[in-house]
């Protein structure tokens, strides 16, 4: 009889796990909105799936432009991915480096304002949302860019002697 319960519990604890993996395969390829948000949530927790890596991959290309950051912060769903992809490796003691090439720095609300009066735009953009203007001023070369290295850190806790 406790073989068939550790069996039942085992069975269970793999159909959480699955219907986890599930949940957020679905998120991440809804809309940008969702993608974001699953994105913020696997960057702030340690979520060791290995099903998810290509998933996470495949976004790394994704320019996108997304709220990063509650309060808001504007920028590309790539640079959610790499994050939420770094903790993924972390979680499974993946050691290897991702790079992102030519980054947006991410905005404040207030940075993209200030942004859109210096180029004296501001009526004809007040219809737009941020991440369109985010979108706009990253086509016109008028955000800092950077290379982001999103590097192996270990998650495991050591005993200190």
């Amino acid at each position: 009889m406790c073989g068939r319960a550790v069996d039942r519990n085992l069975n269970n604890s793999q159909e959480k796990l699955d219907e986890e993996f599930r949940y957020f395969v679905d998120a991440l390829e809804g809309s940008v909105n969702e993608l974001a948000i699953t994105l913020r949530s696997l960057k702030q927790s340690s979520y060791p799936e290995e099903r998810i890596i290509p998933y996470l991959k495949e976004l790394l290309d994704n320019r996108a432009p997304c709220k990063t950051q509650i309060p808001y912060r504007y920028g590309e769903i790539r640079w959610l991915a790499a994050g939420a992809l770094r903790r993924v490796y972390d979680a499974l003691d993946i050691r290897e480096t991702i790079v992102l090439r030519d980054v947006p720095v991410s905005q404040t609300g207030d940075q993209i304002s200030e942004l859109v009066w210096e180029l004296g735009v501001h009526d004809e953009w007040l219809h737009l949302t941020s991440e369109d203007c985010f979108e706009r001023l990253r086509e016109m070369g008028r955000l800092p860019i950077h290379d982001e290295v999103f590097e192996w850190r270990s998650t495991k806790s050591h005993p200190t002697v």
